[in-house]
């Protein structure tokens, strides 16, 4: 039994005037009977989808109320009745049924569930009502420190990324909510956590009438990405320091490539230094790097790469080795830069030929940015974007790509040039 309920319109009131809260003994069988005649009655009308929350109240020993007693000693108190118990409503729901898990243990619910909430209440933005501790607002802002807010959110995803996909997938990105006026730069975060955490999302703007350039900032982190990145210096760290760097390796068949975010949710900017060891990239190579939230061609780094954050901003910065050749830098389209847009990219040695497929919706706009070395140019430089890096006389090229069926294809030819005059012939 907790002793009063603290939630709500009972929060408003003296402490003494709560309600007392109880909660069934998961070991009753008169429990697993109301359990079971619930979920067989949603299940005939048609419910297939559940976030159970508190479920707490009944793990024991593995939660912050454990009970003193209950009915069946056969089973442990906490983790194996509670399993009891949830076993009974994975029955009654159905295997097509998709369960979330909040407010209660992680590791316990393996095998009864698809999802748990591995982390805290992140990002809700709340309908305005006088029962919820938003009132009279959606979202809280400025929280640091705070039950809901980001930094807590990104910790947790770093003390939980092992089980994703292993035991049951890791909400730990929960509601995404970026809309004015929460801040850009702490929109960018809220995007940056969900796009790296690996489960679904749920929105928490009124997608109705948010601002086009955030809803912009959504469809950043569409589709969602399966895998969950990694916590570099999770053993770094140590409270009331926090996990702020996260890598993902990404294999597609037309190659590999590493994105890594820093984050800073301070109030003074940092500087990291992240050693490309750890991310099981070869110190002696050379690698392109591209900032994806400041649209940054950052140059080439070998051994380590050194990250400047503003205060409370993040970095997400891919990194693609340089073979010589010309390679596809970044994009705009999506947060992991190629994964889950940009299906093919294939550079051909013989003709010179930089080509590829990016996908997005019907309607739909972007950019990719490809890097060619020094002593190429591009043979027909109509729509396209040419920059030049005096640093090393690279070239930096914007392929604008219009999506008028759900596929737009790029091929960019090229011949070689001599010192700074271009010689190119037109095709």
């Amino acid at each position: 039994m907790q002793s009063h309920w603290p939630y709500g319109d009972a929060g408003n009131v003296p402490e003494a005037e709560r309600p007392c809260v109880y909660a069934f003994d998961p070991s009753h069988p008169k429990t697993h009977a109301w359990l079971r005649e619930t979920f067989e009655t949603y299940r005939k009308w048609g419910v297939r989808y559940y976030m159970i929350d508190f479920l707490e109240a009944g793990a024991g020993l593995t939660s912050r109320y454990p009970y003193g007693d209950h009915h069946d000693h056969s089973l442990v108190a906490g983790p194996e009745a509670y399993h009891r118990a949830l076993s009974v409503v994975r029955e009654a729901a159905g295997d097509d049924t998709y369960f979330l898990s909040s407010s209660g243990p992680t590791v316990h619910n393996a095998g009864m569930v698809d999802a748990a909430r591995v982390g805290n209440d992140f990002g809700e933005g709340r309908a305005i009502a006088p029962d919820t501790w938003f009132y009279p607002a959606t979202i809280a802002i400025n929280r640091t420190g705070e039950w809901a807010e980001a930094r807590r959110a990104l910790t947790n995803q770093a003390s939980a990324w092992y089980t994703h996909r292993r035991l049951y997938i890791n909400d730990s990105g929960n509601v995404l909510t970026v809309d004015k006026p929460l801040s850009l730069s702490y929109a960018q975060i809220h995007a940056t956590i969900h796009a790296f955490s690996g489960g679904p999302s749920m929105i928490g703007d009124d997608v109705d009438r948010i601002a086009s350039e955030r809803l912009t900032l959504i469809k950043k982190t569409l589709p969602r990405p399966r895998d969950v990145a990694v916590p570099v210096d999770l053993w770094d760290t140590t409270y009331p320091e926090y996990p702020r760097i996260f890598h993902r390796c990404v294999e597609k068949p037309w190659g590999r490539f590493d994105v890594v975010a820093v984050y800073n949710m301070d109030e003074e900017p940092i500087t990291r230094v992240v050693d490309l060891t750890r991310l099981g990239l070869n110190p002696e190579a050379n690698y392109l790097v591209w900032e994806f939230w400041n649209e940054e061609y950052v140059g080439r780094v070998s051994g380590s790469l050194k990250a400047q954050v503003p205060k409370n901003s993040v970095r997400v910065f891919r990194l693609v080795q340089d073979t010589g050749a010309p390679v596809l830098l970044g994009t705009d389209m999506h947060v992991l830069m190629g994964e889950m847009e940009v299906d093919s990219c294939v550079w051909d040695a013989e003709s010179l030929i930089f080509s590829g497929r990016a996908l997005r919706p019907v309607g739909e706009c972007g950019s990719v940015f490809i890097w060619a070395p020094p002593g190429l140019g591009v043979v027909n430089t109509n729509g396209y974007w040419i920059a030049k890096d005096v640093r090393d006389n690279s070239l930096l090229i914007r392929v604008a790509l219009d999506f008028e069926d759900d596929a737009a294809a790029w091929a960019l030819r090229f011949c070689g040039h001599n010192g700074g005059r271009n010689d190119l012939a037109e095709t």
